[in-house]
Formats: C-alpha cells, structure tokens, sequence
C-alpha cells in the first residue's frame, strides 16, 4: 500500500528551511507519510505546472501562509478549488488574507515545538478521517463535555450521578475567525426526562424528541474557550442517547452521548 502523499507549499527561501525539515518533515515522517516540497524533486518541464500537478496528486497539503507569499496564496486557491485536505500554517495571524480568516490556521509564533504538536494533531486527523476535506475547515470548533472531546460521527460515554447532575459542554475556537454574540447555537436532542435549564427554548420535533436551543452570547476569539453548565434531572437505570447539535453560519455538527445514570451507592 502507498504512502499517503503531504505535498508542502512555502516561500523558498532559507529563513523556512528549519520550519520545513525541522518542524513539517520530522512530523509528516513519523506517520509514516511521504512529505516534499516541490525544489526536492528532480522533473522536467515547467515549475507552475510541477506545482499543481503534485497538489491534484497529494493527499494533504501543508501550506505555509507567512510573509503574505503571493505565489502561496494562488496555489492555496488553487488546491481549495480542487477540494483538497489542507493544514494552513502562519508564523504570524496578521498574515492570514482576509479571504482564508475562516479557515483554522496554525499559528506557531517562532517556535518549531509547537509547530510540531499542533501539526501532529491535524495530520493525525486527516489520516484517521480520509474522508475529510477543505470544506470541514470551516467549522473551526472543537466541543468537549466534562473535558472529554466529542467527535463527530462517534458516541462518547458520560456518566451522571444523583451527586453529579450537571455537565459542562466547552466549544473552542480552533480557528482564526471570531464568533460574534448569537453566531454560534447549541442544539439538545433528547426527551424531556433528560434536561431541565431555564436558559434553552425548547422545540417539540416530529419524531416526539425535544430540541433544546440557547445562543453562546458571548464573543468567542480565536483559541478561545466558551463553557456552558448545563443541568439534567435524569435519574433511571436505562441508559440514554442524546445528541447535541452546533450551528454556525458554515453549517450544522452533530456529535453522539451516550448518557450513563450511575446509583449512589448506600451506606450500609
């Protein structure tokens, strides 16, 4: 089986070298990818052609946006026009044009250490999720009840208990766009034994499920964190499975709970 193929954009100039062999290389290499840039490659023909052609070809691409690189900024249109897995890296937010500020960018501030446990984290992800593309950059939040992370398309077990009735849902900015007040919404799906909160309207649905609404009134900033507290009466030996469900303006994400009522134990 071939090895997934990280094809890098960046200026070629030396203050990158580090940030490329040091930083992007040494990460790509350890999930056994096969990482280049384009001046590593021995081709005939045309630079510009060379460039695209590896971008239709790879399946992730890696794109440094410092400097306000023209030449990087115009393969990046053309590598999201193809729908390509993209992980945008800045040394510096300022630099992010204004047409890329929704999509979640690395900003690693002059240090390759962190470079490499965010980029860990992204190509993780993209291997793992094949599937993924440009358009799930988007999203830019990242949601966690009780500090375990919700993944889309997977359940996640919590526990409840008669002395731990309420959960904790955070939503993290990971992106470099700011969410302004009532721009993000935070869908309940369950029965009505499930929560009680004075802050969530609720929506009776046509399958007898209540949706439970509220709006994040607050602006979150990028690498932000928002925490709601959110209280269930749910005491039953029968277990539950609830959906929560957030909107943005880039459309709707919907993570699975699976809800475990814990007995305290008496005292004997």
């Amino acid at each position: 089986m071939a090895k997934p193929f990280i094809f890098t954009l960046m200026p070629f100039n030396e203050q990158f070298n580090d940030i490329y062999q040091l930083g992007i290389k040494e990460t790509c290499h350890a999930f056994d990818t096969y990482c280049e840039r384009v001046d590593e490659q021995v081709f005939q023909g045309s630079i510009v052609d060379r460039i695209f052609n590896q971008i239709s070809k790879a399946d992730i691409i890696i794109a440094d946006m410092s400097g306000q690189n023209p030449n990087v900024f115009f393969e990046v249109g053309y590598a999201i026009a193809l729908n390509k897995k993209i992980i945008l890296l800045t040394n510096d937010a300022n630099d992010i044009p204004f047409d890329l500020k929704h999509y979640a960018h690395i900003v690693y501030n002059h240090s390759i250490q962190k470079l490499k446990e965010m980029l860990q984290k992204q190509v993780r992800y993209y291997l793992d999720s094949p599937e993924k593309s440009i358009a799930e950059m988007r999203f830019g939040l990242s949601l966690y009840i009780d500090g375990n992370q919700l993944i889309e398309n997977t359940t996640t077990n919590i526990s409840i208990s008669a002395s731990k009735n309420r959960i904790y849902l955070s939503i993290r900015n990971d992106s470099s766009e700011t969410f302004y007040n009532n721009e993000i919404k935070i869908g309940i799906i369950g029965d009505n034994a499930v929560w009680e909160d004075d802050n969530f309207r609720t929506v009776v649905m046509p399958d007898n499920n209540t949706m439970y609404i509220t709006e994040c009134h607050s602006t979150v900033f990028p690498e932000a964190i928002e925490t709601f507290e959110i209280y269930t009466p749910y005491h039953s030996a029968n277990d539950k499975d609830i959906f929560f469900k957030i909107f943005t303006k880039y459309g709707p994400r919907e993570f699975g709970i699976h809800l475990t009522f814990t007995p305290v134990p008496q005292a004997t």
